[in-house]
């Protein structure tokens, strides 16, 4: 699944027979470039991850609560990804 995330997108992708079953990629979209690249148990790991790489850039720093309602409103879509899968 794909997330746009200010000048970011972020591709997840989840398999419940893994020992970590979220893997994401970040992608910085103004050059085009792999930044982050993560494997994770829950979600909550996910996000946290990917805010944290967010805010080790000037402009996201400087905007704390922006890059933060943004990767809240990707767990809030991962959450209803997850439930549509089927509660997993």
């Amino acid at each position: 699944m794909k997330f746009e995330l200010l000048d970011y997108e972020a591709f997840v992708s989840y398999n419940k027979e893994h020992h970590y079953p979220f893997k994401v990629n970040l992608i910085n979209t103004k050059d085009s470039k792999e930044v982050f690249y993560g494997e994770h148990v829950t979600v909550d790991q996910l996000c946290f991850n990917i805010h944290r790489e967010m805010l080790l850039h000037d402009y996201h720093a400087y905007n704390p609560m922006q890059t933060l309602y943004a990767v809240e409103r990707m767990r809030d879509g991962l959450d209803y990804w997850l439930s549509q899968l089927g509660g997993c």
